[in-house]
């Protein structure tokens, strides 16, 4: 954990007492103190997930928000839902690919 920003150093601490409790970004930071700002809790859960914590998201229902996942269970269903986001996105990019194209007189 030594090797961790501070920034990263508070977000953990905050995820750990919250025990699982899915979180938003914005509420995040609010508790992590107030020289944060939602996109400094972005970067240090991003530097978490990079380290190999558990920080997980959820998107949907009433528990929106990032949280340490307490199982593989938990792990996989975020994997599952990012592959079926960037499916999701990288059919937007096609789409709009072929609206420029068409816009341009290229297609």
């Amino acid at each position: 954990m030594s090797d961790l920003s501070p920034a990263a150093r508070v977000v953990l601490g905050v995820l750990e007492v919250i025990e699982g409790e899915a979180i938003t970004l914005r509420n995040l930071a609010f508790i992590a103190g107030p020289s944060f700002q939602r996109r400094d809790v972005e970067l240090a859960c991003q530097e978490l997930a990079l380290a190999g914590w558990p920080i997980v998201s959820r998107t949907d229902g009433a528990d929106r928000g990032v949280h340490l996942a307490s199982s593989p269970a938990g792990v996989r269903a975020c994997i599952d839902a990012l592959v079926r986001r960037r499916s999701t996105r990288n059919l937007r990019i096609r789409a709009l690919r072929r609206t420029e194209r068409r816009m341009r007189g290229t297609a």
